[in-house]
């Protein structure tokens, strides 16, 4: 998914893991398509609810004990 979001130079290579950014990608999306179905009178719960277990996955999956997260597991 990283080679989606970035411009993949510097050999960066995640070998197919979650990367922290491209996930934050996704949670922010996900976050502005709730805010835009709301102004049009969509129903948000399906952008909400993905954003949520985005931002869960990331903190289970990403984040680092020292205060931070960490790129790539």
């Amino acid at each position: 998914e990283a080679y989606v979001v970035i411009w993949a130079s510097d050999d960066l290579q995640y070998h197919g893991g979650g990367v922290t950014h491209s996930t934050a990608y996704n949670f922010y999306h996900n976050k502005m398509a709730a805010r835009i179905a709301k102004l049009i009178g969509e129903d948000t719960t399906n952008y909400e609810q993905e954003a949520e277990l985005i931002a869960k996955s990331l903190r289970q999956n990403l984040w680092v004990e020292k205060g931070w997260f960490g790129e790539f597991k």
